[in-house]
């Protein structure tokens, strides 16, 4: 089983969506928040989906997000053939 992290939500999220007050605690997006929902995630003890509203005070315990992945630009060997606003034709 995955590692499990705790918040008490803040008052600042009374009245929430669960799915934005996850993306506001762990810094996610809100899809990525619904990943964790879908993982199982517990609002005072039981289980909710990412429109059930969050309280102030309530503890919120849910999966811990993954790392990510650490993506790089990488030079490529293109040859521009032909480019406008709209189009780029490589070779």
């Amino acid at each position: 089983m995955a590692n499990r992290v705790t918040h008490r939500v803040p008052a600042e999220l009374d009245g929430e969506r669960v799915d934005k007050a996850i993306a506001v605690i762990l810094g996610l997006s809100r899809t990525q928040a619904r990943g964790l929902i879908d993982e199982g995630v517990t609002l005072d003890g039981t289980e909710v989906r990412a429109s059930d509203r969050v309280a102030a005070g309530s503890l919120l315990v849910s999966p811990e997000p993954r790392e990510a992945v650490a993506l790089r630009p990488e030079e490529v060997g293109f040859d521009v053939l032909y480019e406008d606003d709209s189009l780029i034709v490589v070779d």
